[in-house]
């Protein structure tokens, strides 16, 4: 399964809790994480905020873990489906051109589309909730 993680959720690089959560099935390959150019340069510039308190090393360490770890699309799809925050339509783009099914975020402007095309727009809470459903279960003996 593919899905686009919102650069946004900086939480899930520098805390604990459901973000770290998800990005580390990501990392154990129970989903792929889809990005562009664009959105990793977004997160440097998001987590060189002095309330973040990042080194450029830091912030060049994680970009290039990431590199690494997700799969980086070049997008070349334009829309215009979020009208009340433009910059919220890459991310879309970067799902349609990467071919993800789902958009994780926590960002309500694009949680109260629901759904783009045939991508699903959800929650982390929704997508751990996803992966543990997902999981085999173990066999009775």
């Amino acid at each position: 399964m593919k899905c686009h993680v919102k650069s946004g959720s900086v939480s899930a690089i520098i805390s604990d809790g459901a973000a770290r959560e998800l990005l580390k099935k990501a990392i154990a390959n129970q989903y792929r994480i889809v990005t562009s150019e664009l959105i990793l340069k977004e997160l440097q510039t998001v987590l060189s905020r002095p309330k973040f308190k990042t080194s450029k090393k830091e912030i060049n360490k994680i970009t290039g873990t990431l590199r690494k770890t997700v799969d980086v699309v070049d997008v070349k799809t334009r829309i215009e489906a979020v009208k009340e925050d433009p910059k919220d339509n890459m991310l879309i783009e970067t799902a349609l051109d990467g071919e993800a099914q789902i958009i994780v975020t926590g960002d309500h402007h694009l949680l109260e589309l629901k759904h783009y095309d045939q991508i699903n727009i959800i929650s982390i809470q929704e997508m751990l909730t996803r992966l543990k459903i997902t999981k085999t279960k173990p066999k009775r003996q």
